[in-house]
């Protein structure tokens, strides 16, 4: 239990994991749960409902972050996207261009932590091997349209001619 209370705090960042990874312990005792459906429930029955504003089912629903959680991690994302930052930065020429859309904390940290290296080199002999990244949020507009939308992050930055600062 305490393994997937971990996850579920580290890549959901849910302030209920204890209660859900307990939850779904205890259910799993009974009888192994064999779809999304019965998780969600599970996850909707341990967290506490608060009165929410918003009529989206996919925006207020408390398992979201279960599942994001238990992706991130099956999925090993973080590191995923921590190499392929770093292939990019290898692979890109001088001028070239890195568009990332982000969704979610905890690739926004990723993204951010990284370019932070790499446009400001790790001390004063490393140059560095971006420009200063850009940031773009999603409108008011395109969140009305698009409501998944309301956590992206885009960020871009252009290649400089410095040679890499990460090491793959």
């Amino acid at each position: 239990m305490k393994e997937l209370n971990d996850i579920i705090k580290k890549y959901g960042e849910e302030p209920f994991s204890s209660r859900i990874a307990n939850a779904i312990v205890e259910n799993r005792k009974i009888r192994p749960i064999e779809t999304t459906h019965e998780l969600s429930s599970i996850v909707n029955q341990a967290v506490p409902r608060k009165k929410t504003s918003n009529p989206n089912p996919i925006l207020s629903n408390p398992s979201t972050k279960t599942f994001q959680a238990l992706r991130i991690y099956v999925n090993d994302e973080l590191e995923e996207l921590k190499k392929g930052l770093i292939a990019a930065e290898h692979l890109l020429r001088p001028g070239g261009k890195i568009i990332i859309i982000c969704f979610h904390l905890l690739e926004i940290k990723t993204v951010r932590d990284f370019f932070r290296v790499c446009t400001k080199g790790q001390d004063k002999k490393i140059l560095p091997s971006f420009e200063r990244s850009h940031k773009i949020t999603p409108s008011n507009e395109e969140i009305k349209g698009n409501p998944r939308s309301r956590t992206s992050l885009l960020f871009h930055s252009t290649r400089t001619g410095h040679p890499p600062v990460n090491t793959p």
